[in-house]
């Protein structure tokens, strides 16, 4: 039960992104939009994350998974049946608070079962579905696209939803450590808002817009100012939001917060990039991109167990920065090879890219709820997947941006509709490649990061 709830948000990622040329044909989406669309999904449960996790440290967890399905059950329904972008946008939304919901509850109750002894077993279990989710998402939303239509891709994902809420009456699991009269930071919550909604909006529209243009520099300036005033504020505020004190540069769970942003920043947009150069500039079909692009969740599934137990032997202090140098390598690999390399190299590249992320995840995660005590672990692993969500809006914006930039503005609205042309293609495929190159970077920054962590973990 679970697991299927982490599989629930992972495979709709995978699977709207290869459904993304069908959606932005039918509903004319430019490329930013199309870039919204995906963000916004990430960008609710990067806002939502962790005061949720905070309520359900002081409240209990299976009542907040409750309603998690329930609205994911509802905003998947929504984006079923959305006549025009924005309505799309808005049920990404709600799918984005429901997976936080869902992410600020499952992790914390799933460890809870598990002796410390055997933590990095839990973590890799709870892993292992998220990609067991991501694995299925391109195959199934490439079958499901060519056979019914995109929208039957949201129509899926309300019935597992569905299923998955019935059964929430039936879970037991032993009695939640709570953390009694703790209330939420309302102001820091609309701070963060204020400060990672707009950087979204302006990283993505930019190319579009301009990077001079007043709307751009009017939601960079609101952004920098509410980042500004967040950190001041959660650093005299008594019950914070962030507890910023978990975030020490030295500590190891601050390591390792940081390197899940730049794990996520250097992978998340790549299956979207990549789905779009094989299905418009390259010209296959959504089901040969899907069966591409699930090389590298199946890399990580199968792998992620092996490296649960290495962690449980010999801690994260190598194979954290390992699996991250990996990634950058294999990401370098996806650079040669963007717009016109032998698709078998694409498949080889991104499977070493799921075996470097394997060997990230488990340890990564299990070395930093390991040290804390287990009344932080709901917050902590709230914390942690704040920090994977704002990489991955980072991600979706930074080498969205970078990979839009050979592109004009008549080309950005032009990408996604039928008969966009040769110069359009081309311009995208051009920019694809120092995009991986941007993504390999930060790869490569954030092995190092975790190579500088302390020798205990």
């Amino acid at each position: 039960m679970l697991l299927g709830a982490v599989f629930l948000t992972t495979f709709v990622a995978g699977a709207s992104a290869v459904a993304m040329p069908q959606i932005g044909s039918a509903l004319r989406l430019s490329f930013a939009t199309a870039l919204l669309v995906q963000a916004a999904q990430v960008l609710a449960a990067t806002l939502v994350l962790v005061p949720a996790g905070r309520v359900s440290d002081a409240h209990g967890r299976k009542r907040l998974l409750f309603i998690g399905l329930v609205l994911f059950v509802l905003s998947s329904l929504a984006a079923a049946v959305a006549p025009s972008a924005w309505v799309l946008v808005a049920a990404r939304l709600g799918q984005g608070v429901a997976g936080a919901l869902i992410a600020a509850t499952n992790q914390a109750m799933l460890v809870m079962l598990f002796p410390a002894a055997e933590r990095g077993r839990a973590v890799g279990m709870n892993v292992v579905a998220v990609y067991i989710g991501v694995s299925l998402g391109p195959v199934v939303g490439g079958l499901l696209t060519a056979a019914f239509g995109w929208r039957s891709v949201f129509g899926a994902t309300a019935l597992i939803a569905l299923v998955l809420t019935v059964a929430v009456p039936l879970l037991r699991w032993p009695a939640d450590p709570r953390e009694p009269g703790r209330g939420i930071d309302l102001r820091g919550s609309l701070l963060l808002a204020g400060a990672l909604g707009p950087a979204m909006v302006a990283f993505t529209y930019a190319p579009l817009w301009g990077y001079g243009s007043p709307a751009t520099l009017v939601l960079g300036a609101v952004s920098c100012v509410s980042l500004a005033l967040f950190f001041l504020t959660e650093r005299i505020t008594v019950d914070p939001v962030l507890d910023l004190r978990l975030l020490r540069p030295r500590s190891l769970f601050g390591n390792a917060a940081l390197t899940t942003l730049l794990y996520a920043l250097s992978h998340y947009a790549v299956p979207l990039l990549v789905s779009l150069d094989l299905q418009l500039v390259r010209g296959r079909s959504a089901v040969v991109a899907g069966l591409v692009l699930v090389v590298q969740p199946i890399a990580m599934a199968g792998l992620t167990p092996l490296f649960g137990r290495s962690f449980d032997r010999a801690g994260s202090r190598i194979l954290v920065p390992g699996g991250l140098a990996a990634a950058a390598l294999a990401l370098v690999g996806l650079a040669l090879t963007a717009e016109s390399g032998p698709i078998i190299v694409v498949a080889l590249s991104l499977g070493l890219l799921g075996a470097g992320m394997a060997a990230f995840s488990t340890p990564n995660e299990a070395a930093a709820l390991g040290a804390l005590p287990a009344d932080r672990f709901a917050t902590a692993g709230a914390i942690l997947a704040a920090a994977r969500n704002s990489g991955q809006f980072l991600s979706l914006a930074i080498l969205g941006a970078v990979a839009a930039s050979h592109l004009d503005r008549a080309g950005q609205r032009a990408l996604l509709l039928r008969g966009a042309s040769h110069a359009t293609l081309t311009g995208f495929g051009t920019g694809l490649r120092p995009a991986l190159l941007v993504a390999a970077a930060a790869s490569a920054v954030g092995a190092l990061v975790a190579f500088a962590r302390p020798r205990s973990s």
